[in-house]
């Protein structure tokens, strides 16, 4: 059974006073005839149809009521008490909903106020969801405030109030704004997937039935029935409007079959989507029972053609071939050299500023006080050059590595120039020609999610020429350079889903990232298998997303000459792979998102009988 049923207020402003008029309630159904009632002072009105029952009830409020005739701030604004009205599920049927704004007729003597005049504010359940201009919203009848889901026996109470902003012009004077709130519920078998993994979600920072620590979840210890299997909510987003849910260890229902291929379900995103990650062809049953490394992946490949240049870990990158590592041996050398802090170009060679000098000899007990500090060189005595070298691997070893740098550049903007999203790499050419060809027909039905390609330098030299790095990171005695998610994921076990730089934010659009993708399809990130169960130190083969190995789009490091992105290693462990060569083969399992809303037509997510999703 569908129905639908439409909320009404009206709203009136003339000469920048906003006056409540009045209230409207159409109801339209199947099976029902017209019905409409307008409400005049009264305090609750219920409204039922079905299972459904909507209540539109001030008696919390008296309305939008502002008595300014001028623009006003928006403290102001805020302050005023707004027009509340609350929908609630009695039933026990999901029903989804979408709440808009539209105009209703003025006059023919007024003036219709412009959107870009008007702000609002809405909140759902005591928490803001939207403050913005009224035009950001989209334009007359698609005024869309706020959508989402109400299970049964739920109650969501909004809050909307309007005010003329302070930017309005003097063309704001004497104009009208008319308008009623419109409230479109839908009710059917179909569930929403956001909403049937929400329901099963627990916190991950609380004892549970799979978590015997009252601590929550540990990362560092493998996913088991005392430290997480199921869906969990990532503490830190429980108060969002979305909060991200995932999936961790040997759970069995999280299958789906989406553009005739089977997915895992691997979180939901923070807004409302579901990220999925390929897993194969379903069977001549339609069931998804693909669990080796061969049915599961598209293509088996390095990341990257190169692996001589930090450029390398970019999922795109730019300029790489002006900074290709470079190497001096230095074994039996009787000189001293120069090694600064910064460096000056005076227009024909740098010159090292803020120096120490130190013999080649002594490198071995020197490297340790250079590593501080100083990392610019000429490699010579003098102190200047018409290219510097920059150090950005230091050993106890008879070699010195390092970054060229020519025309006045420092290693900022080197790399700003490295990490600048002008060419894809060779993983991501095979993922966007896959999608052209399997995918693009099922692009709508897909949103524009964040795929995180984190390229923040978390320690060692290359982080800044200020970075303390002497500090020993391995055993055998050398200080190289990592980035954020090795960081997070191998050394602190502390997985997030936050990316620092908006650089490495790959999106289509650039509303919300780089705009650097042409498809919305990418990689997962090692932070998302360290909470699924295949972390560095806390890891199974048992995990969902265990097929061998596979590449993340997660950069490792850089050591010596070499460059190391992030996959999963065949202990079902996350480890640092090169990003080309001998042994850096991985399976490509490309990472999609379901937009928000997205229904389940049938099936339970079981291999034998994944979701479906409805067209």
């Amino acid at each position: 059974m569908k129905e639908k049923k439409v909320l009404s207020f009206l709203v009136e402003h003339k000469m920048s006073v906003f006056v409540v008029i009045s209230a409207i309630i159409m109801l339209v159904g199947l099976s029902y005839a017209w019905l409409q009632l307008t409400l005049r002072g009264e305090k609750e009105l219920t409204l039922r149809a079905g299972t459904l029952e909507l209540n539109l009830d001030d008696s919390m409020s008296e309305g939008i009521t502002m008595a300014d005739v001028v623009p006003i701030s928006d403290e102001e604004g805020l302050a005023s008490s707004g027009y509340t009205f609350t929908l609630e599920n009695t039933g026990t049927i999901d029903s989804s909903y979408e709440i808009y704004l539209d105009d209703l007729e003025i006059p023919e003597s007024d003036i219709r106020m412009k959107d870009n005049f008007i702000k609002y504010e809405l909140t759902k359940n005591e928490e803001r969801i939207s403050f913005d201009l009224l035009n950001t919203i989209g334009e007359n009848p698609k005024r869309l405030l706020d959508k989402g889901e109400i299970g049964p026996k739920e109650k969501h109470t909004y809050t909307l109030k309007l005010w003329i902003a302070s930017t309005a012009t003097n063309e704001v004077m004497g104009t009208i704004f008319k308008g009623q709130l419109r409230v479109e519920t839908m009710q059917g078998e179909s569930k929403g997937l956001y909403r049937m993994i929400a329901k099963k979600a627990v916190p991950d920072n609380e004892k549970s039935e799979f978590v015997t620590s009252s601590t929550g979840i540990d990362f560092a210890q493998a996913p088991s029935d005392t430290n997480g299997k199921g869906i969990y909510t990532l503490t830190s987003t429980k108060k969002d409007r979305y909060p991200v849910h995932y999936y961790r260890g040997e759970v069995t229902d999280n299958n789906i079959i989406f553009a005739n291929f089977c997915w895992n379900i691997v979180r939901t995103t923070s807004t409302g989507g579901i990220k999925l990650i390929y897993n194969g062809l379903p069977d001549e049953n339609g069931a998804c029972t693909n669990i080796d490394s061969v049915s599961t992946r598209i293509d088996n490949t390095s990341f990257n053609d190169n692996r001589d240049s930090p450029a390398d870990v970019g999922y795109m990158y730019g300029n790489r071939e002006d900074y290709i590592y470079q190497s001096t041996y230095i074994s039996g050398v009787d000189e001293n050299w120069v090694y600064g802090n910064d460096i000056e170009w005076n227009g024909n060679k740098y010159i090292l500023k803020d120096t120490i000098e130190s013999n080649l000899l002594n490198w071995k007990e020197e490297w340790g006080r250079i590593a501080t500090r100083y990392h610019y060189t000429c490699l010579n005595k003098e102190g200047s050059c018409r290219e510097v070298g920059y150090i950005h691997y230091f050993t106890n070893g008879l070699t010195i590595y390092y970054l060229k740098l020519k025309d006045g550049k420092t290693i900022e903007d080197a790399k700003k120039e490295m990490f600048t999203n002008t060419t894809s790499s060779k993983i991501k050419t095979i993922i966007d020609t896959w999608y052209q060809k399997k995918m693009l027909d099922y692009t709508e039905a897909l949103e524009d999610t964040i795929w995180c390609n984190d390229r923040s330098i978390a320690g060692g030299s290359l982080k800044s020429k200020d970075e303390d790095a002497s500090i020993i990171i391995d055993v055998n005695r050398n200080n190289y350079s990592f980035f954020g998610a090795d960081e997070r994921n191998i050394k602190t076990i502390s997985p997030s889903l936050i990316c620092p730089s908006d650089n490495d934010k790959f999106t289509v659009s650039k509303e919300n990232g780089n705009g650097a993708l042409t498809y919305p399809v990418a990689l997962l990130t090692a932070d998302e298998l360290t909470r699924a169960g295949n972390g560095s130190k806390g890891y199974s083969k048992s995990s969902y997303l265990y097929r061998g190995y596979m590449w993340t789009i997660s950069p490792s490091s850089v050591w010596s000459t070499n460059t190391y992105g992030l996959h999963l290693y065949s202990d079902g462990r996350i480890n640092k792979s090169l990003v080309e060569g001998t042994g850096s083969g991985n399976s490509v399992r490309p990472s999609v998102s379901l937009a928000p809303n997205t229904k389940i037509k049938k099936g339970n997510g079981t291999k034998e009988n994944p979701f479906t999703i409805s067209e």
